[in-house]
C-alpha cells in the first residue's frame, strides 16, 4: 500500500486511506516526507504521551506542496509557517502555548458561551428553514464555527466572510505553500 497525505484525492476524502492504514499498516513511513503515520488510537495516544521520543517538528516541516521537492534527497523543502505555532511545537514550547490558549477554553468559559452559540445556531437555521432546503455544510456546518470563533476574536459579523477567507488562506499556506498571487489576495 502507499499513502501520501498530500495527494489531492486523499485530502479530499482521507477516510478510506485511514481505514486502509489501520488495517494494513498501522505504523507507516510516508515515502519522501521523512515522517511516520500512526493510525490506531492506542498507538496515537502512546506517541502523544511520549514527546521525548516522538516529535511534531518533522510533520510540520513535511506538509508542503509536492512541487517543493529537493532533487538531491527527495525530501520536500519549504519555509515552515508552523514553526512558531502550537501545531508544529514540541514540549516545552507546545506546553507554554497550550497553557495560553487553554485559558480561553475553560469549562466555565465554554458554559458561558453556550447561550450565544445556541443563538448563532438558531439564526443560521432561521435563514434556510423558509427555503425548505439547505446545503448543510455551506449553510450551517461551516458558518456556525466560523461565527463563534470570529465572535470570540472580536471580529464584526460583517467581516466574518473575510475571516473565513483569511482562515482558509492560512491553512493553504500551511499545507499548500501558496504563491505571491494568493498572498496578495488575502489582504
Amino acid at each position: 500500500m502507499t499513502y501520501d497525505p498530500l495527494d489531492p484525492l486523499v485530502r479530499e476524502d482521507p477516510y478510506p486511506s485511514y481505514a486502509t492504514l489501520r488495517r494494513e499498516a498501522p505504523v507507516y513511513q510516508v515515502p519522501g516526507l521523512g515522517i511516520w503515520a500512526v493510525s490506531r488510537y492506542a498507538d496515537v495516544v502512546r506517541v502523544l504521551r511520549s514527546p521525548e521520543r516522538f516529535s511534531s517538528a518533522a510533520m510540520a516541516a513535511a506538509v508542503r506542496k509536492p512541487a517543493d521537492l529537493a532533487p538531491e534527497d527527495g525530501q520536500r523543502q519549504a519555509p515552515d509557517p508552523t514553526a512558531l505555532s502550537i501545531i508544529g511545537a514540541d514540549p516545552p514550547g507546545h506546553t507554554r502555548l497550550r497553557s495560553i490558549v487553554s485559558r480561553a477554553f475553560t469549562p466555565r468559559r465554554i458554559a458561558d458561551l453556550e447561550p450565544r452559540v445556541r443563538e448563532i445556531a438558531r439564526d443560521l437555521l432561521a435563514r434556510f428553514v423558509p427555503r425548505g432546503e439547505c446545503d448543510l455544510v455551506a449553510d450551517y456546518a461551516v458558518p456556525l464555527p466560523v461565527g463563534v470563533i470570529a465572535e470570540l476574536l472580536g471580529i464584526d459579523r460583517e467581516r466574518q466572510s473575510d475571516f473565513k477567507r483569511w482562515s482558509d488562506a492560512a491553512m493553504r499556506a500551511v499545507f499548500d505553500s501558496p504563491g505571491h498571487e494568493e498572498g496578495e489576495q488575502i489582504g
